[in-house]
């Protein structure tokens, strides 16, 4: 290389770090706008203001959009409030931010001596309830059993054991259970149906709001082709049968079976 291209070299570079800095100084891209934008209802959140949730991110007007850390914004404000699960935060160029995010549905309402840890299906503590806990048609299903909370605070991700397993994947199992032409089985049926639910170690009993109770043997094992059998049962019952009785849901020698027993 050519002395003379040698300096050309240097002259751009110069240039190049001078545009740089004065693109990144620029007021163009500086944040001059956040948005939060709702993938879902709010019930829970509903009384709090999109400009407090911006706070609490720690994102700022003024702010560089190339150093807004993205990261850290999404760990505070699924700290401060324990609904919120922000799915993303977008950059709009050349300064807006979009904040996505959903609110976490309260999926069980686990049992800790006088009081209830309402989680979601990640079994993310997102309230905890002292007193007893009445279950509704559109609420957490009450787990009762031998289990122990008492480290986990709201915000805190319970950590999944033996005990809990079944309940990790009873959601998934529902949807598994998906039929387009008759209907999903998702979240909501599953809160629709099951009213609250007893843990053993050998089975889990349901009680639902239709009255029929459920009880699932070996729940752990082949728990989508035992929710597969317990919508099969529903389906061959009357009126009056889904109102009382009893479901049962087992395995014998690696085959799922179900049955309905009448209250005598």
């Amino acid at each position: 290389m050519t002395r003379k291209n040698k300096i050309l070299t240097i002259v751009l570079s110069v240039l190049s770090v001078v545009v740089l800095i004065v693109v990144l100084s620029s007021t163009l891209f500086t944040v001059g706008k956040i948005e939060v934008r709702w993938q879902s209802e709010t019930d829970n959140l509903s009384s709090i203001s999109e400009q407090n949730i911006v706070n609490s991110s720690g994102l700022t007007l003024g702010t560089n959009v190339f150093f807004v850390d993205k990261d850290d914004a999404v760990d505070k404000l699924e700290q401060t409030y324990p609904y919120i699960c922000v799915t993303g935060i977008e950059t709009l160029f050349p300064n807006i931010l979009i904040i996505h995010a959903r609110e976490r549905d309260e999926v069980f309402a686990l049992q800790m001596s006088t009081k209830y840890l309402l989680v979601d299906s990640d079994f993310k503590v997102l309230k905890i309830v002292s007193g007893d806990y009445t279950p509704s048609g559109t609420g957490a299903i009450k787990v009762t059993g031998d289990f122990d909370f008492s480290n986990y605070e709201a915000g805190d991700f319970i950590e999944v054991d033996t005990d809990l397993l079944p309940f990790t994947t009873l959601q998934q199992s529902f949807y598994e259970n998906y039929d387009a032409e008759n209907g999903e089985y998702a979240l909501s049926d599953m809160l629709d149906l099951l009213r609250s639910a007893t843990y053993t170690d050998t089975k889990i009993t349901f009680q639902t709001f239709l009255g029929v109770q459920i009880e699932m043997y070996n729940p752990s094992y082949k728990q989508q082709a035992k929710i597969a059998m317990l919508f099969q049962v529903l389906d061959t019952l009357t009126t009056i049968q889904k109102s009382t009785g009893t479901i049962i849901i087992g395995d014998m020698e690696d085959k799922v079976q179900g049955s309905y027993t009448a209250n005598v």
